[in-house]
């Protein structure tokens, strides 16, 4: 096999590995809404975060060892994890205010986002599509949480999906960097385990620790499903796929979750579809193309 086979071969591996991680990111904010109802944000993080961590662990024990005392003295890799741990915060903390599909579609904006922070990032100059496309994905913005009349109150689940979207398009800057200089497992491992720790420390902002989480059947199932489908696979194949993948191209690919969750919360949580955010969500696609394939 020829060297532009190969990667040929590589891309489309590392795509395919991008589409997954979307779909099963899609499947989370089901689980996600569903655990808000047993217990506080933190504490859906924190039992998130742990059972990742471990899991990792024990999958990529000797690369991590290997490279552990390298990633807690690389500062991109601190901030890495802190930018990973609020977008992720806010996204779920958004749950509670709006709907699944509201916050999916609205934190999808990163997409439109990611090339920006690029230009900035690597001093380069912001042509006016980008802008453009900014400007639409607003009036798709607008559209899905007020729909087609004036606002009678900001929508606080929506604004808080937006500025998780924000935080989503460095986070997705910096593990471009990140998978050059570490492996993914590591890079994984470093960032949940510290997502262990801020996440008991926002439960002292939240209901503090003598409120405790509500753990049966449904949350403890619900908390391995968000664990595993939600964290160890997708955020592994998006490392993997990001050794290959530029930034840019696979914020794009990462439009497919709100559309994934959408249809998930059709299905599962009976959540409907007005003209309005139908329309919003078609304008806001419409806008992360245009943003995303800009030259």
């Amino acid at each position: 096999m020829g060297t532009s086979e190969t990667r040929q071969k590589s891309f489309a591996t590392s795509l395919i590995c991008l589409i997954i991680a979307s779909a099963l990111w899609g499947s989370t904010f089901i689980f996600a809404k569903i655990l808000i109802e047993y217990m506080t944000v933190s504490y859906v993080l924190f039992f998130r975060s742990i059972i990742t961590a471990v899991i990792l662990y024990f999958l990529f024990i000797k690369t991590i060892k290997l490279e552990l005392l390298k990633s807690i003295q690389s500062l991109i890799m601190w901030s890495f994890s802190i930018l990973g741990f609020l977008a992720l915060y806010l996204q779920t903390l958004s749950l509670k205010y709006t709907s699944a599909s509201n916050s999916a579609f609205i934190t999808a904006f990163f997409v439109v986002v990611v090339p920006i922070i690029e230009r900035f990032y690597y001093k380069r100059i912001i042509k006016l599509q980008f802008y453009i496309a900014v400007a639409i994905a607003i009036i798709g913005l607008y559209c899905i949480s007020y729909g087609f009349s004036l606002p009678d109150k900001l929508n606080l689940g929506d604004s808080l999906a937006l500025i998780s979207a924000v935080l989503y398009g460095f986070y997705i800057v910096f593990l471009e960097k990140l998978v050059s200089r570490f492996s993914e497992g590591t890079i994984m491992f470093f960032s949940f385990a510290l997502w262990v720790f801020l996440s008991l420390f926002t439960v002292i902002f939240e209901k503090g620790l003598s409120h405790s989480p509500t753990l049966n059947i449904i949350s403890v199932s619900n908390l391995f499903a968000i664990a595993v489908l939600g964290s160890v696979i997708p955020y592994l194949l998006m490392a993997k796929g990001q050794r290959v993948v530029s930034a840019q191209l696979a914020s794009l690919v990462y439009n497919l979750e709100p559309i994934f969750a959408t249809l998930l919360a059709f299905i599962c949580l009976g959540e409907t579809f007005t003209i309005a955010k139908v329309t919003g969500c078609i304008i806001i696609f419409a806008a992360l193309i245009l943003g995303s394939t800009s030259k």
